[in-house]
Formats: C-alpha cells, sequence, structure tokens
C-alpha cells in the first residue's frame, strides 16, 4: 500500500434516499488524499415495509457519528 491509497479522513453522512423520499440513507465513507471515496459502507435495512425507520440501524449510525465525527 503507498500513500495515494491512505484514507485521510471518515465522512459518516445521513442524506435523503434518491430512490424513495420518504426514507433516508446512512453510510460511512473512508476518504482518500484526493478526496475520493476509497471505501463506502452502508447500514441497512433501515426502513420496514411502510417507511417506518428501524431505530436500531439510526441508533448504531448515530453511534458512528458521535465516536468518528461527521
Amino acid at each position: 500500500m503507498d500513500e495515494t491509497d491512505t484514507a485521510r479522513a471518515v465522512r459518516i453522512i445521513r442524506a435523503r434516499d434518491p430512490q424513495a423520499s420518504a426514507r433516508e440513507t446512512v453510510s460511512v465513507r473512508l476518504v482518500g488524499p484526493s478526496g475520493d471515496s476509497l471505501l463506502s459502507a452502508s447500514l441497512t435495512p433501515l426502513h420496514e415495509q411502510h417507511d417506518q425507520p428501524v431505530a436500531a440501524q439510526f441508533a448504531r449510525w448515530e453511534a458512528l457519528r458521535a465516536r468518528y465525527g461527521g
């Protein structure tokens, strides 16, 4: 691994789902020196059948955000 493969920042993102406006997405991204995502992970499932949020998943995201910033 060389310096260009090294993560420089962690981005913890919560946003509206572009596929379904009543839903949200949450993800964690490791960002390289050029600002590109080196690795991205999403938490799923976030919503039940009737677009109700799954509280445990959002709590996990909040814990990550609290620990690593966002």
